[in-house]
């Protein structure tokens, strides 16, 4: 296929002559996802097709490419790279080269850009897809880039006209919620549509001076390589956090591994604490790697935690250790002196034992021979008792007798006492009656 080599040269000199003649009045970068038409708002800006554009959901722009164009007396340049989301490259890779392209960009425009025009396409919603876009966008530029320098540019204007006949772009944006709403909001209402498809030139002019007037309310604040490297410790995160969960699972294993090792150091206390001071060095060299890869993100902050808790339970168990073979010799030489010591008080109380025990021997052979002596006397005395007791009892035996003999005699005495007595009575009674009688006799005759 033939080229025509004078229409590239003139596209060349153009190119280059508006760049030197003339520093460009407006610089805008465009930035979006892969397959929203990024590309295409280019050319629509430009009003030309410059940026090669596709259907193709691979990003067709590498590297930074730029043009310029005028209207209303206004040069603009117009910068487009890589879309987000590349695919043809993991996505580590990919995130590490789009921001070193970010870098080059800004580099290449050292007086820097009035606004970053964040490419969406109308008819894709506006899920958490998009919401990690804008905030991956805001670790490579900086969290206040949306607000302050941001304009977000709605493509596929075409197909709006046909699902929201009779509704106007300010209506439709009016009705947003959630997210989008949201994002709207941080870049103050700053949004344009754009149809990339229309080929009415008036339509076309008319859509870059409703984007300049938006561009106009940012008060002509450039976003440049000093607010770029500003941003520089989120897009080391950034990076650094799709390496993440590989690193921390290694580190988590080799935690882990640490832990079984700690787990099995059982033996001697000296073999214990070799095996523990090299765990020990481990979790420390550990904790090296750890604190030099986080490069004070903080990212692995709860890991490096984890294996300082490690560290201190580690040094605790090996002073534990080292204080319990201390105490388990000096033990072992108290109980040594205890022993020999408990050898001396029992050879002493065993002697001890043997004088006092024959003593007692002594004691209860003069108790025994005192108890005989005791028990012989009682044995007199008992018969002594014995011989006095039928010695008594004779002797009571005839006392009794007597004096029942006594008794008798006196109460023989006693009887015929008695009855003299009571003749006595009786005759003198006998006496008293017939002298009362008598004169009984001699009154009544007296009387009658």
């Amino acid at each position: 296929m033939a080229v025509n080599t004078s229409i590239i040269g003139n596209e060349i000199i153009r190119k280059y002559k508006m760049s030197l003649d003339k520093d460009s009045d407006i610089d805008l970068l465009l930035i979006g996802k892969t397959g929203h038409g990024k590309s295409s708002a280019g050319n629509s800006i430009l009003r030309r097709q410059v940026f090669e554009s596709g259907a193709s959901t691979n990003s067709i722009t590498t590297g930074v490419n730029f043009d310029f164009s005028e209207i209303d007396n206004r040069v603009i340049k117009v910068v487009d790279v890589r879309g987000v989301q590349e695919t043809r490259e993991t996505e580590a890779k990919s995130i590490a080269l789009f921001i070193r392209e970010m870098e080059h960009a800004v580099v290449a425009n050292p007086r820097g850009y009035h606004a970053f025009l964040i490419v969406l396409r109308f008819g894709v919603r506006f899920t958490k897809e998009e919401v990690d876009t804008i905030t991956f966008l805001k670790a490579v530029f900086g969290e206040t880039f949306v607000r302050d320098f941001c304009i977000l540019v709605m493509t596929y204007g075409d197909l709006f006209e046909i699902e929201c006949e009779g509704l106007s772009f300010k209506e439709w944006c009016e009705r947003e919620t959630g997210n989008f709403k949201e994002l709207l909001s941080e870049c103050n209402q700053r949004i344009i549509l754009l149809n990339n498809k229309t080929k009415d030139a008036s339509v076309k002019i008319h859509q870059v001076l409703e984007l300049l007037k938006l561009v106009d309310q940012l008060n002509g604040k450039r976003y440049n390589d000093e607010n770029f490297k500003l941003a520089r410790e989120s897009q080391i995160k950034l990076q650094f956090n799709f390496e993440f969960e590989d690193l921390r699972e290694r580190a988590l294993m080799k935690i882990s591994l640490i832990f079984e090792k700690l787990e099995r150091c059982q033996g001697s206390f000296k073999e214990e604490i070799e095996t523990l001071e090299l765990i020990l060095v481990e979790a420390e060299a550990l904790e090296i790697y750890l604190t030099e890869v986080d490069k004070g993100t903080k990212l692995l902050q709860d890991l490096i935690r984890d294996v300082q808790n490690l560290k201190s339970n580690i040094s605790s168990e090996v002073k534990f250790n080292v204080d319990a073979r201390e105490w388990k010799e000096n033990l072992a030489g108290n109980l040594k002196k205890l022993d020999e010591k408990c050898a001396t008080e029992k050879e002493k109380l065993k002697k001890q034992f043997q004088i006092d025990y024959e003593k007692f021997n002594a004691s209860v052979e003069m108790r025994m021979r005192e108890q005989k002596k005791l028990e012989q006397k009682l044995e007199e005395l008992d018969k002594q008792l014995k011989k006095e007791k039928s010695v008594y009892e004779n002797n009571f035996q005839e006392e009794i007798k007597k004096r029942r003999e006594n008794i008798k005699k006196e109460r023989r005495k006693l009887e015929e006492n008695y009855r003299e007595r009571k003749s006595s009575f009786i005759s003198s009674l006998t006496r008293i009656l017939q002298s009362l009688k008598s004169t009984f006799l001699f009154l009544l005759r007296k009387i009658f």
